[in-house]
């Protein structure tokens, strides 16, 4: 008999197969690149505010417009995560977005939202610095200065801790 998984495991699990397609399958490889990595985790940082003020389907559009491949690549995950944890056969959720009943459309943003958390904590937990932030980590918290052994659980206990207002205010907008 296969194991249930909550919807945070089926987050982790996506956000993961994503970065490790992206980026490749070794994540200590990852803080390595060619500084892509940390545009993107940029990108990944600002999108939820972005969500929050303007909306999924207008932070997607302004994610590809920006003609930078970290925004292009973004939107793409964040489509791809949130297409299979909703299991939606759909080619374009942007296409796809004006016909939603609001419901289903409050569904689409908490799971974009989601999924940018993951993608950053993912990358983060692999020593990825976004654009901008120091190499010394001096802005970095000290109690997380190593990847913790199990990061997987210490990665869901912190986003459990951290985020769990996001989805309540979302829930408590879409009742009223």
């Amino acid at each position: 008999m296969m194991a249930l998984k909550t919807r945070e495991q089926v987050r982790m699990n996506r956000a993961w197969t994503v970065l490790g397609t992206r980026f490749g399958d070794d994540p200590t490889k990852w803080k390595k690149k060619v500084k892509q990595e940390d545009k993107y985790l940029s990108r990944c940082k600002s999108a939820p505010a972005l969500i929050h003020s303007s909306g999924v389907g207008q932070t997607l559009a302004f994610l590809r417009s920006r003609g930078s491949e970290p925004g292009k690549n973004l939107a793409l995950d964040i489509e791809t995560i949130v297409k299979q944890v909703l299991h939606l056969n759909t080619s374009s959720l942007i296409g796809q977005l004006p016909s939603m009943n609001s419901g289903m459309y409050c569904a689409v943003t908490e799971e974009a939202i989601e999924a940018c958390s993951w993608l950053a904590l993912y990358l983060q937990g692999e020593g990825v610095r976004a654009e901008g932030e120091p190499e010394d980590g001096s802005e970095k918290d000290p109690a997380m200065s190593t990847p913790p052994a199990n990061f997987a659980q210490a990665t869901y206990d912190a986003r459990i801790a951290l985020h769990e207002d996001v989805s309540d205010l979302i829930k408590k907008a879409c009742e009223s």
